[in-house]
């Protein structure tokens, strides 16, 4: 009965031995996350000095602020003026130079260029060709008058430059000649 006491006092020590290995452990494993947090909370914190990006292409501009641990998003697009300027940076919500914190959301404004077709105003009144042209994204302009003795075509167009059906690469206006009225031909 004795030799058996004994073994249960050799077990029960045995097992508190264990317990107290496994107790270390696990103390030790959570002071090693906290340490890994406290390092990320440090980290995170330091200061990052913005880049200008602006005119960069957007994936470039996106790659660059990642690098430094900020964290780009896209805004706005913005309507670019020709074909070269499409998917570059046009504004940023932070200013180049600026420091932040590291993780600061940095949000871009980005150019899109919309390819748009001529449309057809030859045989339009000025008025109409003007809402036209202007509806469909592009500028107006006046190009030379016409002299015509048929007072049903006063303030026709005529000819219009570029022609319709073109795709400038750029934002254009559109140049139109139109017939104006005169009872005397000159």
């Amino acid at each position: 009965m004795t030799m058996h006491v004994w073994t249960s006092s050799r077990s029960i020590r045995q097992a508190c031995a264990l317990a107290l290995v496994c107790f270390v452990l696990i103390l030790w494993a959570a002071s090693a996350d906290a340490q890994k947090t406290k390092g990320k909370e440090t980290m995170e914190s330091w200061p990052v000095q913005v880049p200008n990006v602006v005119g960069m292409n957007r994936q470039k501009a996106f790659d660059a602020l990642n690098k430094l641990g900020l964290r780009p998003q896209q805004g706005k697009l913005v309507e670019a003026d020709t074909l070269n300027q499409h998917d570059t940076i046009y504004r940023q919500s932070i200013s180049g130079g600026t420091s932040v914190p590291n993780g600061s959301i940095v949000t871009l404004d980005i150019t899109n260029f919309v390819m748009r077709v001529v449309p057809n105003v030859v045989g339009l009144r000025t008025g109409d060709a003007k809402a036209r042209l202007t509806q469909t994204g592009f500028g107006y302009m006046e190009g030379q008058k016409v002299m015509t003795t048929d007072k049903a075509k006063d303030y026709t167009v005529v000819t219009q430059t570029p022609a319709a059906g073109d795709r400038p690469t750029r934002k254009i206006g559109v140049t139109v000649s139109y017939y104006v009225y005169s009872a005397t031909r000159r």
